[in-house]
């Protein structure tokens, strides 16, 4: 009780908030998590010319905390990006990396997670559809 005051007293506790204006408190918070990232690239000469694959992959688990009652959502989701170039022989066939895999791949990743976590706090009640 007396770490309840004291958490009051410097304007920590739920107890004592003050809402000025417009400011509306959260009632989650969310967390991401990056499990897996990885680049590769592959390369096939053929007679016609090179074909370079660059593949981005990231994984991110995501968690919607409750500031109330701390309880927690998690749901993972993993996205890919592809980008391929092809060039002919003797020409200049260096392929520079796309960062637009890695907004692609994190976007697809982020949606995914997110749309798990949305869909079992429907089940529950908690938003509306």
């Amino acid at each position: 009780m007396v770490k309840q005051h004291q958490a009051a007293a410097k304007g920590i506790s739920a107890n004592d908030i003050k809402v000025v204006g417009n400011v509306v408190l959260a009632e989650y918070f969310v967390y991401v998590e990056i499990y897996d990232y990885s680049v590769s690239e592959e390369e096939e000469v053929t007679v016609d010319g090179v074909k370079t694959v660059l593949k981005t992959i990231i994984g991110m688990q995501v968690r919607f905390v409750n500031a109330e009652t701390g309880t927690i959502f998690t749901g993972s989701g993993s996205g890919e990006a592809v980008t391929i170039k092809r060039t002919q022989i003797g020409e200049d066939n260096v392929v520079k990396f796309n960062q637009s895999t890695i907004g692609i791949a994190t976007k697809k990743a982020l949606e995914s997670g997110t749309a798990r976590i949305v869909k079992r706090m429907i089940k529950r009640g908690i938003f509306e559809e």
